[in-house]
């Protein structure tokens, strides 16, 4: 996730990969993580930013540059794309800059 100073931002791929993970770790059906992610994320009135297909030789390059990989890279872009800050957990992302930050914290 990464945000300016009044709003959240993340990258599309963001809700698929919280699917995907929380379901894989709770056995949940998918469909049902799926609303409940769908509903925390309308919530905190998080914007996702949209990457068209001429972008993503950017990524590519943003992948290369950082030695990230795609996800990460992906995020990265989207961040730098709208000159947000970038909170992480992520190591990959603290080594380029990004800030930790405790998910309660939003």
């Amino acid at each position: 996730m990464f945000n300016t100073t009044e709003e959240i931002y993340t990258s599309e791929i963001t809700f698929y990969q919280l699917i995907i993970i929380i379901s894989y770790l709770s056995k949940e059906d998918p469909r049902e993580v799926m609303k409940k992610i769908a509903v925390a994320l309308e919530n905190l009135n998080v914007i996702f930013v949209h990457i068209e297909p001429n972008e993503l030789i950017e990524i590519y390059n943003v992948s290369r540059k950082f030695n990230l990989d795609f996800e990460d890279s992906i995020h990265f872009y989207c961040a730098l794309k709208n000159n947000c800050e970038i909170i992480s957990n992520d190591a990959d992302m603290e080594r380029i800059g990004a800030r930790s930050r405790d998910i309660k914290s939003f």
